[in-house]
């Protein structure tokens, strides 16, 4: 079960994306389940550059909480979708 630092955080970015225009994002606690993650954030946007601008905007806002994303790229990728992985 994901303690409650981590609900905390995992509320604030699905917030952040839906303060983004992203659509419906759902954080899935699968703390249970792997030990190589606590949860998954998954939202939809509308298009290669919605994905693009969250992604870029969602860098920097983990960035102020002091929080690394370890996969973390010059540009967001052109296949439509894109993982965020902060780690522990």
């Amino acid at each position: 079960m994901m303690d409650d630092a981590t609900k905390l955080l995992a509320a604030e970015i699905a917030q952040f994306v839906t303060d983004h225009k992203g659509l419906d994002p759902v954080v899935i606690d699968v703390s249970e389940h792997t030990g190589w993650a606590d949860c998954f954030i998954v939202a939809t946007v509308n298009s290669l550059g919605h994905l693009r601008g969250v992604t870029k905007e969602l860098w920097g806002f983990l960035a102020e909480k002091g929080i690394t994303v370890l996969n973390r790229h010059k540009s967001v990728a052109g296949d439509g979708w894109e993982l965020v992985d902060c780690g522990n």
